[in-house]
């Protein structure tokens, strides 16, 4: 009988997990936005961007608001222009983008389902870690923060270092590396073998159970 009783709840959790896609939006965070030199005229330096987004739409559907954030003003704006375009140019005009101008420990996040933040320095998560933007950025995320690392080493570390500053969230990476695009400094578009980190604010266990089954 427990085992029926916790089936079924697991099976409820999931039915009730599908039908909120459904009526979900886009509300994402990109966490430096602008990450490479504003210098660099090549298009394909936002390939990445664009990539992002496409998954985001596959996910949550065509209609919502993709935050990007980013201290460098300059390459936030190109950011936004581009991404603008290219939603435009795919149809995707119900889409959104606003550009948030500031360190990220002195944001207000806004109102988001999902984050993320592709390949940061070290140095950059050792000082997010125990801020309280990042608490808070954990706590309104659902679908939680996706960090982007190329190499299982520091993956490792900043997992257990996070599991030590935010230990009321879940902490999640792959154990296998994965091809995803990455743009170079130079602009070049190529596939690298990456690890992703995810965190997110721990749920009771059936809807846990139900997050790792559903991604």
């Amino acid at each position: 009988m427990l085992y029926d009783y916790v089936f079924m709840n697991k099976i409820f959790f999931i039915i009730l997990f599908q039908i909120s896609l459904l009526f979900s939006e886009i509300r994402h965070l990109e966490i430096g936005a602008a990450n490479y030199d504003a210098s660099i005229t090549s298009k394909s330096r936002f390939e990445v961007l664009y990539y992002t987004v496409s998954k985001l739409i596959e996910k949550f559907g065509n209609k919502g608001i993709i935050y990007l954030n980013d201290i460098d003003l300059s390459g936030l704006e190109l950011a936004k222009k581009e991404l603008d375009l290219w939603l435009f140019q795919n149809g995707f005009e119900d889409i959104q983008v606003e550009t948030i101008n500031d360190d990220f420990s002195n944001i207000s996040i806004p109102q988001i389902n999902s984050a993320q933040m592709a390949y940061p320095e070290s140095s950059m998560l050792s000082l997010m870690r125990y801020s309280t933007t990042f608490a808070k950025l954990i706590d309104k995320a659902n679908f939680g923060l996706k960090i982007i690392i190329f190499s299982q080493e520091p993956l490792v570390y900043e997992a257990k270092e996070f599991k030590i500053a935010l230990p009321f969230s879940e902490v999640i990476w792959s154990e296998k590396p994965f091809p995803r695009q990455y743009s170079s400094r130079s602009g070049q578009i190529s596939n690298k073998l990456s690890y992703e980190l995810l965190i997110r604010k721990r749920e009771p266990s059936s809807c846990f159970d139900l997050f790792k089954q559903t991604i």
